[in-house]
């Protein structure tokens, strides 16, 4: 039952899979449960959004909500921590393709495909994506401002685009089914500037840093809240834009639903 088109979905299907993740997150911090329990309900949790939405990249969310407590709660990762994280990620990937097709003869291949995905990445995306566009013209920013229309409803806007990375798909003309071509951030920067690219690139990491400054010193749970969502899973531009109008939207509901003004 998986989309493979955006058109109909709209942005609404990400505010109640927003309001799942940072509500764990909370739970997590307050919550007086032994750590074995804490984990034996972000696994569970993990579990049936993947059986309920069949994708696997919503288990790796909640990990992430679980890795930003841990680091929140007790301590930073450590290097080897670091390393195991990262490699687990193509053998959980291929585990979890293996349950969903039910075909656990061909692990050895996914874990191996996983394992080279980001060069296939830059071989079959990011190269003819430059190419294409170095031949026809520079976006000039057009994909980082497109967050600020996310929260438009469709039947409003008929002709509202479709995500960037459907654009960079019909552009080197794949007809696959079920999702755009993504490529690096730093070459979606060079996309939209050309050859200055760097300099708006050095200008978005030293934002993000200068946040992350702002954020660690200071201890408000509701700033540490929006920095671990914003800093593990909006890092670019038009992702933030996009966050930042969902958060206030899931606000906005819950002010509406239980009526309290300091949510």
């Amino acid at each position: 039952l998986r989309r493979t088109s955006e058109i109909g979905i709209g942005f609404l299907r990400e505010i109640p899979m927003l309001a799942v993740l940072l509500g764990l997150f909370y739970i997590l911090l307050i919550s007086s449960a032994k750590e074995k329990m804490k984990l034996k309900y972000v696994l569970l949790i993990a579990c049936l959004l993947f059986v309920s939405i069949g994708n696997k990249s919503v288990i790796l969310k909640v990990i992430v909500v679980y890795i930003s407590y841990l680091t929140i709660k007790h301590r930073g990762f450590r290097l080897y921590e670091y390393l195991v994280y990262y490699m687990a990620i193509p053998f959980s990937a291929a585990l979890l393709d293996a349950f969903r097709q039910n075909n656990f003869n061909s692990i050895g291949d996914s874990i191996n495909k996983y394992l080279m995905y980001g060069t296939f990445i830059f071989q079959v995306n990011t190269v003819k994506i430059v190419e294409k566009i170095e031949k026809t013209e520079f976006l000039n920013g057009k994909e980082f401002y497109s967050g600020f229309y996310k929260i438009i409803p469709r039947f409003l806007w008929k002709d509202k685009p479709l995500s960037f990375d459907y654009y960079y798909k019909e552009l080197i003309g794949y007809e696959f089914e079920g999702g755009g071509t993504p490529m690096p951030l730093i070459y979606r920067f060079y996309t939209n500037f050309g050859n200055s690219f760097c300099i708006y690139y050095i200008i978005w990491m030293c934002f993000l840093f200068y946040c992350y400054r702002k954020f660690y010193n200071t201890k408000s749970s509701s700033s540490i809240l929006f920095l671990m969502f914003f800093f593990l899973n909006y890092c670019s531009p038009d992702s933030l834009f996009g966050y930042v109008e969902l958060y206030f939207l899931l606000l906005l509901l819950l002010y509406f639903v239980f009526k309290k003004r300091m949510l």
